[in-house]
C-alpha cells in the first residue's frame, strides 16, 4: 500500500512525461537515517547520528532539483506557485499535530520557565526560522540542559523551507536565462557546496581559537556587536550549535544533492556496468552506515572540518547506485518493505517524535528507564505519526486542501490549535509556578547559573557536553559576556588605552534575564580576568580618573560593581558564590600564556581581597569558593592536577580540567543547598514534589 501511495504522490507531483521512476531504496535509506536519529535522541548512540540529517538534506536536494528539471523539460517552464503549494501540502500539515502535542504538554507538564522559551520557539517554527532563532537566542543543540524545547528539532525543517525558497527562485532565473542543460550547472552547485563546507570549517575554527584565548583574525570580539559575535562564532568553548544550526553551513548537503540531480539528468540513459553499480552501492551506503553508527562519543568538534561534506558525497554515490537498471544487492536490502515503510513515515515521525520524547523524559508517573523507555518513546512516536500520516497528512498531500465547509472547518481547527498554544504558553508563563524550597526543572534537576566572562562560559560548555552537571542532578546555565569584565571605563593594555565597547555594558541585563528565566538555586560569579587591568573612568563630575588595581579607589569601584552583580544574581531568592581569581603564571607548563601585564601577583591578590570583602558584607546570600586555592600553589599555576592538563593558556579550562574543577565544586555546592549527595538530593526533591502535588489536590478540591 505504501508503495502505491508513494507512486501516486510522485505522479501527482511531477505529472511526468519524462521517466522518473519510484525508488523504494531511497525510502529505505531514509528509514535507516530515521532509526539512527531516534536512537541518538534517545541517548543510545553518539554523534555519528548527526550525519543522518545531512543525508536527508542531500536526498532532498536531489529530489527537489530533479522535480524542477523534469518540469522544465516537460512544460518548458517552472511554476513557482504550484511548487510552493505542493511543498506546503507535503510539509505543512504535520505542524498541526505537532502544536497539538506541544500544547497538551504545556498544559500538563511544562513550567513557567519553559513557557517563556516555548512561545518564541513555536512562533519561529511557524515562520520556518527556528534555526536562526535558536542561534541568536543562545539555545544549544548539544548542551545537557533540562527540559529542552519541544520545538528544538524544527531547526532542520526551517533549513529545508529556506532551501526550497532559495532553490526555487534560483532555478527559475537560471533556467529562464540559460536554459536547463548547461554543462556548468553541476560544477556551480558543487562549488557552492564546497564553499558552504569551508565556511562551516572556518566558523568552527573561530570557536576553537577563542577557546585557546586567541583573537580570531586578530579581531577583538568585544569590539563587535553581539549579533556579529554570534554570527561569526566568536564564542569560546566547544559548543558547535552556531555551526550546526546555520543555513549557510548546512546548505552543502542540499547543494550536493542538486549537483547530483544535474549529473543524473546529463547522464540520461547512460549506464555503468552492474559491477560498478554494486561497488558504488556498497561504498555509498556502507560508508553512511559506518558514519551513522561507527562514530561514537558526544561533543565531537572535528566533524565540522569536512566530515559533513564526506557524508554528502557518500549520499551522492548511494543515489547514483540506486539508479541501476537492475537493483543491486544493497538496493534489495534497502527495498525491504518494513524499512521502506519506516522511510515513508520518516517525515511525520521526525516532526512528532521530539515533543513526545521530551514529555516522556519529564514525566514521573511511569517508573520506566533504560531500553524499556527507549522502546516506549520510539513506539509511541511511530503510533502517533502513523495515525497522523494515514488519516490526515496523506489525504491533504494526495487530494489537496478540501473545499467548502471542510476547508472552513480545517482553517478553524488550525486557528483553535494555534490560539490554544499561544493562550496556554502566555497565561502559564505570566502566572508562574509556586515556590518550593529548591527551584527545579521539570525533570527534577536544580538550575544553577554561571555568570561572568569566557572562563565560566568555557567551563559550562565542557560540563554540559560531558553531561557532568546532569549526572549530579544539576543544570548549568551560562550568563556570560565574552571578552568583557564587569567594570565600566576603558582599559590600559600594555600601556595603551583600549576603549571599552558597548557590548561589554550589557552584562547586567543579560544576568537579570537569565535569573528571571531559570530561577537558579545558586549562581556562581567568575568575571575578574578583564578587571585585572588598570582602567580610566569618568567620575561623578564627568572628569576622567585613572584607577590603578590595588588602590583604595579601585577597590571601592570594583566592590560597587561586584555588589551590583550580587544583587542581580540573588534577586530571585537564590544564593550567590564568588569564585576567587586564579593566579596567572607565565611560567606555567601550559601550551600558551596570557598577557604578562595581568600576571603581576598583586593584581590577583587585590581582586581576591575585594571578592572576600563583598562576600562578608553579603553573608546572608553570598559565600566564597577558593578556585585560586585549587588551581594555584602560592603564585604557581598547577598546569596538571591528577595528571590532567587543566588549561591550554592558564585561564580557560580544558574538558578534563573542567571535570576536575566540577568535582571540587560539587560537594561544596551540595553543602550550600543543605544536601549531602545525589541520593539525598533525589530524596529531598521527591518529598517536595509529593507536598506540591498534595497542595495542588487541595486547591482543586476547593
Amino acid at each position: 500500500m505504501t508503495t502505491d501511495l508513494r507512486q501516486a504522490e510522485q505522479i501527482e507531483e511531477i505529472r511526468e512525461k519524462r521517466k522518473f521512476r519510484y525508488l523504494p531504496e531511497l525510502d529505505g535509506l531514509r528509514g535507516i537515517g530515521l532509526i539512527g536519529m531516534l536512537l541518538y535522541h534517545s541517548g543510545v548512540i553518539g554523534d555519528g547520528a548527526l550525519f543522518t540529517i545531512e543525508m536527508f538534506f542531500a536526498l532532498s536536494g536531489f529530489l527537489i532539483a530533479s522535480l524542477f528539471i523534469v518540469e522544465r523539460h516537460n512544460t518548458g517552464r517552472i511554476n513557482l506557485k504550484r511548487f510552493w503549494h505542493r511543498r506546503f501540502r507535503r510539509l505543512g500539515p504535520a505542524l498541526v499535530p505537532l502544536f497539538v502535542i506541544v500544547t497538551l504538554y504545556a498544559v500538563w507538564s511544562a513550567t513557567a520557565v519553559e513557557m517563556n522559551r516555548m512561545r518564541g520557539d513555536g512562533i519561529a517554527t511557524l515562520l520556518y526560522s527556528s534555526n536562526w532563532w535558536f542561534i541568536f537566542s543562545g539555545v544549544s543543540y548539544f548542551e545537557g540542559f533540562s527540559a529542552p524545547s519541544p520545538f528544538r528539532h524544527t531547526w532542520s525543517l526551517s533549513i529545508e523551507e529556506q532551501f526550497y525558497l532559495i532553490v526555487a527562485v534560483g532555478f527559475y532565473f537560471m533556467f529562464r536565462k540559460w536554459g536547463p542543460d548547461k554543462k556548468w550547472y553541476p560544477h556551480l552547485m558543487f562549488g557552492l557546496a564546497v564553499l558552504s563546507a569551508l565556511w562551516m570549517a572556518f566558523l568552527a575554527r573561530m570557536s576553537d581559537l577563542m577557546a585557546q584565548g586567541l583573537w580570531p583574525l586578530g579581531i577583538d570580539p568585544a569590539s563587535l556587536p553581539s549579533w556579529a559575535q554570534t554570527f561569526f562564532n566568536f564564542r569560546a568553548g566547544n559548543d558547535p550549535s552556531r555551526v550546526y544550526y546555520g543555513t549557510d553551513t548546512r546548505l552543502q548537503g542540499s547543494l550536493v544533492g542538486v549537483a547530483m540531480a544535474f549529473v543524473v539528468a546529463r547522464l540520461g540513459q547512460r549506464e555503468f556496468s552492474q559491477r560498478t553499480y554494486e561497488i558504488m552501492a556498497f561504498v555509498g551506503v556502507g560508508g553512511l552506515l559506518l558514519m551513522f553508527f561507527g562514530i561514537t562519543g558526544h561533543g565531537l568538534t572535528w566533524i565540522y572540518y569536512g566530515a559533513f561534506f564526506v557524508a554528502d558525497l557518500l549520499t551522492a554515490v548511494a543515489i547514483l547506485a540506486m539508479l541501476s537498471p537492475k537493483r543491486t544487492l544493497v538496493g534489495r536490502a534497502l527495498a525491504w518493505k518494513p524499512l521502506v515503510w519506516i522511510g515513508v513515515l520518516s517525515y511525520s515521525v521526525y516532526v512528532l517524535h521530539w515533543p513526545i520524547f521530551v514529555w516522556l523524559d519529564n514525566q514521573t508517573v511511569l517508573e520506566i528507564e533504560g531500553w524499556a523507555m527507549v522502546a516506549l518513546k520510539i513506539g509511541l512516536a511511530f503510533i502517533v505519526a502513523y495515525l497522523s500520516y494515514r488519516f490526515y497528512e496523506n489525504k491533504i498531500r494526495i487530494k489537496g486542501l478540501p473545499n467548502g465547509r471542510q476547508r472552513l472547518a480545517m482553517v478553524v481547527a488550525c486557528v483553535v490549535v494555534l490560539g490554544s498554544f499561544l493562550t496556554v504558553t502566555t497565561s502559564r508563563a505570566q502566572s508562574g509556578e509556586e515556590a518550593i524550597a529548591l527551584p527545579t526543572t521539570p525533570d527534577g534537576r536544580i538550575p544553577v547559573v554561571m555568570a561572568g566572562d569566557s572562563m565560566p562560559h568555557t567551563l559550562v560548555l565542557h560540563l554540559n557536553a560531558a553531561k557532568a552537571d546532569a549526572d549530579a542532578g544539576i543544570v548549568l546555565y551560562p550568563a556570560t559576556t565574552l571578552g568583557c569584565g564587569l567594570t565600566a571605563g576603558d582599559s590600559y593594555l600594555n600601556g595603551r588605552l583600549s576603549e571599552r565597547k558597548e557590548t561589554c555594558l550589557q552584562w547586567p541585563d543579560l544576568w537579570q534575564r537569565q535569573v528571571d528565566r531559570v530561577n537558579p538555586a545558586v549562581s556562581f560569579m567568575l568575571a575578574w580576568g578583564w578587571d585585572l587591568y588598570d582602567r580610566r573612568i569618568k567620575d561623578d563630575n564627568g572628569e576622567y580618573v585613572d584607577l590603578m588595581v590595588g588602590t583604595p579607589e579601585w577597590a571601592a569601584y570594583e566592590g560597587e560593581t561586584i555588589q551590583r552583580g550580587i544583587d542581580i544574581l540573588s534577586s530571585g531568592g537564590g544564593k550567590v558564590v564568588l569564585l576567587t581569581m586564579p593566579c596567572i603564571d607565565l611560567e606555567a607548563d601550559t601550551p600558551q600564556h596570557t598577557n604578562e601585564e595581568v600576571a603581576e601577583d598583586h593584581r590577583v591578590q587585590a581582586m581576591n581581597e575585594v571578592i572576600r570583602q563583598k562576600a562578608a558584607e553579603n553573608a546572608a546570600t553570598t559565600s566564597v569558593m577558593d578556585l585560586n586555592g585549587l588551581l594555584c600553589d602560592g603564585e604557581s599555576y598547577k598546569a596538571r592536577i591528577d595528571g590532567e592538563l587543566m588549561s591550554p593558556d592558564g585561564i580557560h579550562p580544558t574538558p578534563e580540567g573542567a571535570k576536575v574543577i566540577w568535582n571540587w565544586m560539587l560537594p561544596q555546592l551540595y553543602d550550600l543547598m543543605g544536601i549531602e549527595s545525589k541520593e539525598d538530593l533525589d530524596a529531598r526533591l521527591a518529598e517536595q514534589k509529593a507536598a506540591d502535588e498534595q497542595n495542588e489536590a487541595s486547591d482543586d478540591g476547593g
